[in-house]
């Protein structure tokens, strides 16, 4: 049986065709390795979430019909609890995915192993069209070449990759540089935000 949306809150006709997303972003904290210019959570990137509230949180999500779970953060791949996360979501039976800044995949071995516990995609935030513009955004030097490594090591081990671009005032004027660029690594997705 298919669940369709059976009320709208914004006055416009009822949808009885399109199925409601089976995907939600989940909050892991705001807790981050990186210190991006244009994060939101700036006053926050030393906040954890607790992994009992985790839990409750994907609880939550599978008893409301949720079959894919986007972990999100901060970054949530540097949570101390990331591996019991991911264990967590494959005990639910999810699918997988992460927003990342790409610093700890870049280790081939830790991107291996969150393969292992379950992951199966990653959305890869690359900010900067080159090396100089993505570190200047994300206030970390040398965050580019290890975005580049992780997204190859994801690649090479067969993990969905998808990216994620944040428009600000730095980056506008070079979103053409930009996706061919991301062109080249040709990712299952290109968002902008």
């Amino acid at each position: 049986m298919n669940v369709y949306n059976v009320a709208s809150t914004a006055k416009v006709d009822i949808d009885y065709e399109t199925p409601i997303n089976n995907r939600a972003k989940l909050d892991t904290g705001t807790f981050c390795n990186y210190d991006c210019g244009f994060c939101y959570y700036k006053t926050k990137l030393h906040e954890k979430t607790e992994l009992d509230v985790i839990k409750e949180r994907i609880d939550y999500l599978v008893d409301c019909g949720i079959t894919e779970m986007d972990l999100s953060g901060g970054e949530s791949s540097v949570h101390e609890n990331w591996f019991e996360i991911l264990d967590y979501c494959k005990e639910r039976k999810l699918n997988i995915s992460c927003l990342s800044n790409g610093f700890k995949f870049a280790k081939r071995e830790f991107l291996q192993k969150s393969k292992d516990h379950g992951l199966s995609e990653i959305l890869f935030s690359v900010h900067g069209y080159d090396e100089t513009s993505h570190d200047t955004l994300v206030g970390r030097n040398r965050a580019y070449k290890h975005m580049m490594t992780a997204i190859d090591n994801a690649k090479d081990l067969g993990i969905i990759v998808r990216v994620n671009c944040t428009v600000t005032n730095d980056n506008y004027k070079h979103l053409d540089t930009f996706v061919q660029t991301m062109l080249s690594i040709n990712p299952a997705q290109i968002n902008f935000l």
